[in-house]
């Protein structure tokens, strides 16, 4: 039988945990007691589905009203504006929830506007079809956030495609450089 904690774990350890923001030795720990005491392993649990309720809530591509609304709930994001062929870096210090990359190109005349997420090889990984883009501003906004680290560990850069009458032309290449901590 498991032995049984006394003391709950506190929440902001366990927020810290899954926003990757404890130091190895402190995640080790924890995991060490955590698989240890049954009452801690059912709170782990919890908070690991609500960790994973709420990545869902956060789409890769985000419209402006999205973004607003995200911070006025308190989210702590830090936005990266980048240009085609402009090499660009993210930091995803700790305390930070979202990265958001502002993806800029001429989108004004573009019926629609996909997103590719390229390998390093220049291959496609993913693809998103007809993505929310304000045209005006001439913007598109990626957002990671920090379980895709090692989801996409092997993406390289970002592109945006723009298609006119079923015809499609590269909007523009982009390179943000990820540093996760």
């Amino acid at each position: 039988m498991i032995p049984m904690c006394v003391t709950p774990l506190p929440l902001e350890q366990l927020h810290d945990y899954f926003a990757g923001e404890l130091a190895r030795d402190e995640e080790e720990l924890l995991e060490e007691h955590v698989f240890g005491c049954e009452s801690c392993v059912r709170t782990f649990e919890k908070a690991a589905a609500l960790a994973g309720g709420l990545r869902s809530l956060v789409p890769p591509v985000i419209s402006h009203e999205k973004l607003e609304a995200l911070q006025r709930a308190g989210e702590n994001i830090v936005l990266t504006q980048a240009d085609p062929g402009v090499p660009a870096v993210a930091h995803f210090s700790p305390g930070v929830s979202l990265l958001v990359h502002v993806l800029r190109g001429d989108l004004r005349t573009a019926e629609r506007v996909h997103f590719e997420l390229l390998r390093r090889d220049g291959g496609v990984m993913m693809t998103l079809e007809d993505v929310v883009a304000d045209r005006e501003r001439g913007e598109v906004l990626i957002v990671c956030q920090r379980h895709y680290e090692h989801a996409f560990s092997d993406a390289y850069s970002f592109r945006i495609v723009g298609e006119w009458g079923g015809s499609r032309e590269v909007i523009g290449d982009y390179f943000i450089e990820h540093i996760w901590r």
